[in-house]
């Protein structure tokens, strides 16, 4: 076949005529049109027509040129059958097109077929599937350097002759620091990082890059500003909000890319507001006994840290002191418990003091702390593990050194063993700011006049009385702090009521609402939630 030359930048309508064929240049449609000059036909006879509709009444060997999508047809008559035969098709000789275009993808399109392409905005990459699997064509596309615009409608033909002209796909990167599958980012506002390091098998440097899976790759609320990335380390820094109302999670695809073919990660970050507390449980004292009877336990005491949820309410119970014995005497009582509970959340029990026994070797009362025993060798009660220790025995009446009744336990120490009874110790904490015991036991009362009153425990315990020489009824328990109450020293007296506990919560947070009016002040940057009457908080 003769090759025909015709002009460059034609106009629109420029014609040529070329062996008895005129050619018309189309500008709409960007090719020449071609028509039988003087009603001839080159091909020894043959007609070549062109029109967007196929001629009628042809004969074998003519040509029509299909105007409307470009395609080339020979009339071809055998005898037994007729028809126009497509010689060059509309993209090529197979008459075959291509696909589709996908743009903005967080996970390449579903279902492809081969052909297909798929632009990634965050990298501004292209990619076409191969059949099996996708392929990147070079970032560079374009000649003047600037991001490719892909056209929808793209053909499987031309993006091949890109992939041609500008390199095909690589090796991927090999990724050998593996980030985390799941990340919490830091409520308080600091910042977090998730390490991705990968390595190019051919030697090409890498390049990090991060995109967020929803429909416009926009920044989630739970980040403050953009992520930024270290692309020597392959480090990630996520800033997050402050903004309670934006707690919730999102997923990222983390991605080290070569410049051709690119490895990717799928992180899930979470955002949660729900606050960490420190607290101080503290259960109400036992009250102390009489006419030489044991001091009462100290209320048990809890501390530690948990972790709250936002929107729950947590109910506060505040255990009150026991009952000193009455005269008579009559028994004292035991103090109550002090309970932190909530849905979803471990209940936390303080258990309330022992009360002290009363006169002629009545023992004291088990609880958080025990309670100590009375004179005349009452067995002292028994503590709580974890909570409290155990009360002191009553020494003998024997009007000697000996000659009292046993210290109530303390959260810190056992009741003191040793006359005249002194309670035992409680503990020191500084939740609130301020270095404070509580939870220290109650002192038995005494006979000796050689001795002082027996003073009750660091934490609030009551102190006891000496019967020779201070006559009366004991001292009770410090209010607030689950300190025993001090014993009585005659019949007619009474012992000291135990002192009612306390629970006190140390956060970051702030409380959404309170009931039961408890006292907030500040540490820093802490808030602290004073109870010493039942309530509840929700955060």
């Amino acid at each position: 076949m003769a090759v025909v030359n015709l002009p460059d930048s034609p106009s629109n309508g420029t014609t040529q005529t070329v062996g008895g064929i005129t050619y018309t240049y189309n500008s709409s449609k960007g090719y020449w049109t071609a028509a039988s000059s003087g009603g001839g036909g080159g091909g020894g006879g043959a007609s070549v027509s062109t029109s967007d509709t196929a001629p009628s009444s042809p004969s074998d060997g003519d040509l029509w040129y299909d105007t409307d999508d470009g395609g080339m047809f020979v009339y071809y008559a055998d005898g037994s059958s007729n028809q126009w035969v497509e010689v060059v098709g509309t993209q090529g000789p197979a008459g075959s097109s291509a696909s589709s275009s996908y743009a903005n993808f967080a996970a390449f399109p579903g279902s492809p077929t081969e052909g297909d392409i798929a632009y990634a905005q965050d990298t501004n990459l292209l990619y076409v599937y191969e059949g099996s699997a996708w392929a990147r064509i070079s970032s560079a596309i374009t000649t003047d350097g600037s991001t490719p615009s892909l056209a929808s409608g793209i053909t499987a033909a031309e993006v091949r002759t890109l992939i041609g002209a500008s390199g095909s796909a690589g090796q991927a990167p090999i990724v050998y620091t593996e980030p985390a599958t799941t990340h919490t980012l830091n409520k308080d506002g600091s910042t977090s990082t998730v390490q991705m390091q990968a390595v190019d098998p051919e030697g090409t440097a890498i390049t990090y890059a991060i995109a967020y899976a929803n429909a416009t790759n926009a920044r989630p609320d739970q980040l403050a500003a953009d992520t930024t990335i270290n692309q020597s380390t392959g480090t990630f820094t996520f800033d997050p909000s402050t903004n309670t109302s934006h707690a919730g999670s999102f997923k990222a695809r983390l991605s080290a890319s070569d410049g051709i073919a690119h490895a990717t990660r799928f992180v899930n970050f979470d955002l949660s507001f729900n606050p960490d507390i420190t607290y101080l449980i503290v259960a109400g004292g036992g009250g102390g006994g009489t006419q030489s009877g044991g001091g009462g336990g100290a209320g048990g005491l809890l501390t530690g840290t948990s972790t709250l949820a936002v929107g729950t309410t947590y109910t506060i119970t505040v255990g009150a002191g026991g009952n000193g014995s009455s005269t008579g005497p009559g028994a004292a009582s035991a103090g109550a418990n002090s309970v932190m509970s909530g849905t979803g959340f471990t209940t936390l029990t303080a258990i309330g003091g022992g009360a002290g026994g009363i006169y002629n070797g009545n023992s004291g009362g088990n609880g958080g702390s025990g309670g100590g025993g009375a004179v005349n060798n009452g067995a002292g009660g028994t503590g709580t593990s974890g909570q409290g220790n155990a009360g002191a025995a009553g020494g003998v009446d024997n009007g000697t050194a000996t000659d009292f009744g046993g210290g109530g336990g303390g959260a810190g120490e056992a009741g003191n063993t040793d006359g005249p009874g002194h309670g035992g110790d409680g503990v020191q904490s500084s939740i609130t700011g301020t270095a404070t015991y509580y939870a220290g036991g109650g002192a038995g009362a005494h006979h000796p006049a050689s001795q002082s009153p027996a003073s009750g425990g660091l934490g609030g315990g009551g102190a006891g009385v000496n019967s020779s020489t201070n006559s009366g009824n004991g001292y009770p328990g410090t209010a607030n702090t689950g300190g025993g109450g001090g014993a009585g020293s005659e019949h007619n007296n009474t012992g000291g009521a135990g002192g009612s506990g306390v629970v006190i919560i140390r956060t970051t947070s702030t409380a959404a609402s309170t009931t039961g009016s408890p006292t907030l002040t500040t540490d820093g940057s802490f808030n602290v939630y004073k109870f010493t009457a039942s309530g509840s908080i929700t955060f």
